[in-house]
């Protein structure tokens, strides 16, 4: 017998995805490419994570990429990122908020605030078989097996049911604080 909050959840995650393709807000920053760049481009000056006692305006770009590309632009020691892409800044700067987080725990944490009648407890993210994913009360899971999503109800006896790709989803998250 299939869950009557299935086609629900089904239906919800497709509005929002649909949503996320008209958002006029700019495009989500990922954590884990922000952490790569950083390390590449901004770690020998700035430390890793950044130190928040020695370089506190670092911080300020936290979430806020137009303010990183202003200190580019403004500092002649960091003339050589002048080249860094808008995309690059948007992810620097999501890693610069979450430094101690991923894109998974982040659309992780926003899924269980949305559907809270589903997903809870709040559960730790676990690795197993290829898939990030987190375990909930009744045998629910959501998983990322590199950039798709899937969703498995261990009473229905299917197989995991994609639901869409972690960056679709990432721009929700974002789109929600987290």
């Amino acid at each position: 017998m299939a869950a009557h909050w299935w086609p629900r959840l089904r239906r919800d995650i497709a509005l929002a995805l649909l949503g996320s393709a008209v958002l006029a807000s700019a495009e989500a920053g990922s954590v884990d490419a922000g952490r790569r760049s950083f390390g590449l481009h901004c770690q020998s000056c700035h430390g890793s994570p950044p130190d928040k006692l020695l370089i506190p305006a670092v911080l300020k770009g936290a979430n806020a990429p137009a303010l990183i590309r202003a200190a580019i632009q403004n500092q002649s020691q960091m003339a050589r990122l002048a080249s860094l892409s808008d995309s690059d800044l948007a992810n620097i700067a999501s890693y610069l908020a979450h430094p101690a987080t991923t894109d998974v725990d982040r659309v992780l944490d926003w899924a269980e605030q949305r559907y809270p009648a589903l997903l809870s407890p709040h559960a730790a993210t676990s690795f197993a078989e290829g898939f990030l994913y987190r375990g909930y009360a009744g045998g629910v899971y959501i998983g990322f097996n590199s950039a798709q999503a899937y969703f498995l109800d261990s009473r229905t006896g299917g197989g995991p049911q994609p639901l869409g790709s972690l960056a679709a989803f990432l721009q929700q998250a974002e789109a929600a604080g987290f």
